[in-house]
């Protein structure tokens, strides 16, 4: 599975990785879907050479619209 940011965890869903957020409301912890990452997409910025990074900008463009 890809790193993941603090606050953020990854869950194996189908081919591909769900991007998912954990906030707590009211004491409840919730799980909110941020983005779905597909194998082909990862290993798409595996191949590009610099895989952090392109990872670090997927969950900008993915938390950004918060």
């Amino acid at each position: 599975m890809p790193a993941a940011p603090a606050g953020y965890h990854w869950r194996r869903h189908g081919v591909g990785f769900e991007l998912r957020q954990t906030v707590i409301e009211d004491g409840h912890r919730r799980h909110v879907y941020r983005g779905h990452l597909s194998q082909s997409a990862m290993d798409r910025m595996k191949d590009s050479g610099n895989f952090e990074e392109e990872l670090k900008k997927w969950i900008q463009s993915k938390t950004s619209k918060i």
